[in-house]
């Protein structure tokens, strides 16, 4: 079964939840929500073929997101609950699925790339991950930090934090929002390893050196959106990242010989709000 790559996890991470209630506040309707609201997604991201590589690829893809007043919230990103929403302070469990990797390089929304350097290394299964968030905003400055234990394929730990500045500006005659800041990854050694370990059968099988990932630092970079609301309902959300790989897997063996630390993604989403 084809596994999403990493474009479409660039995806899931980086348009933040505050967004879509941005999004209301511009268009013109009011801060608070009520009810059910549905959002469809159609976006294009350009990123590498998998975490650590020097090849990038495009992709096309759909995406829904659900949300219930500002309590409930759903999407390709995961599924969660804000059970603490108080004074700039929202915090709650969450859900999401990691896709896993398959060693053919390439998922199935892809237009363009690809890669053959996972070959010998057999695929990183999806993987349920159960945590949970807090969110914490106040003026123009929020900051969130989110982990994650995965309780079936890779079994390990990981989340991520980060702070972002966000501001309004005019575009095109219509209130934008830019939102910029630095944000950090992290994950044990079980989360690690599934990525980038290569034991002694997959380096044979593989051509790359052996390698035992450990926990930690995983990478630090700076993520920034613009929101742009063409009309009530439509939306247009343009992307762009940088990360820098860190710690162990920054040291694999995958990354060393076939890919980079650099990492970066830029995409354009359009979406349209019910």
């Amino acid at each position: 079964m084809k596994k999403t790559p990493l474009f479409l996890l660039a995806f899931a991470v980086a348009i933040p939840q505050s967004a879509y209630a941005q999004e209301s506040t511009e268009s013109g309707r009011p801060d608070t929500k009520k009810g059910w609201q549905v959002t469809l997604s159609a976006g294009s991201i350009y990123a590498p073929n998998y975490r650590g590589d020097d090849d990038y690829q495009l992709g096309v893809f759909p995406g829904v997101a659900v949300e219930y007043d500002d309590l409930f919230f759903a999407s390709i990103r995961g599924v969660g609950f804000n059970l603490i929403n108080s004074d700039g302070l929202k915090a709650g469990p969450i859900m999401k699925y990691d896709f896993g990797r398959d060693e053919d390089g390439k998922g199935p929304f892809s237009l363009s790339g690809g890669t053959t350097d996972l070959i010998g290394l057999g695929d990183v299964d999806g993987t349920f991950e159960l945590g949970g968030f807090v969110e914490y905003s106040t003026g123009n400055i929020s900051g969130k930090v989110e982990l994650r234990q995965g309780i079936n394929g890779h079994e390990g730990l990981q989340g991520e934090a980060q702070v972002k500045y966000a501001n309004r500006f005019k575009a095109f005659g219509k209130n934008a929002i830019l939102s910029v800041g630095p944000e950090i990854s992290f994950g044990d050694s079980k989360y690690n390893s599934a990525y980038f370990d290569v034991s002694a059968v997959q380096s044979a099988a593989s051509g790359l050196s052996q390698y035992d990932a450990s926990g930690g630092l995983n990478s630090y970079g700076l993520g920034a959106s613009i929101v742009l609301p063409m009309t009530r309902h439509i939306t247009i959300v343009g992307l762009a990242g940088y990360q820098r790989l860190a710690g162990d897997i920054a040291k694999s063996s995958l990354v060393q010989e076939r890919g980079s630390k650099d990492q970066a993604s830029v995409g354009l989403i359009l979406n349209y709000r019910f």
